[in-house]
């Protein structure tokens, strides 16, 4: 007989072990913070370049900015998503 606890029993000890703090979880706006929108506009401008780049040369280096150009706008989408849910709470 295992006697090893599985992977989701260890997680929800681990989650119900300890208060979170607020802060923890969420940081506050700090003055080296880039502002959302500027966020959304630089990483999609990024895009738009590497993509440009990738199409008329598809070479790995080419690739591999676009991805991560891509990612970048994705953690802005996600900020703006945060964002709308925090305001829906409000």
């Amino acid at each position: 007989m295992n006697d090893t606890p599985s992977p989701r029993t260890t997680l929800r000890a681990v989650e119900s072990s300890k208060p979170v703090k607020k802060s923890a979880t969420r940081p506050t706006a700090g003055e080296n913070e880039v502002p959302l929108d500027t966020r959304l506009k630089t990483s999609s401008d990024a895009v738009n370049e590497a993509y440009a780049t990738w199409s008329k040369k598809k070479g790995e280096k080419e690739r591999e900015a676009l991805q991560e150009t891509m990612h970048e706008l994705r953690r802005a989408l996600a900020a703006l998503e945060i964002t709308i849910a925090m305001s829906d709470r409000d």
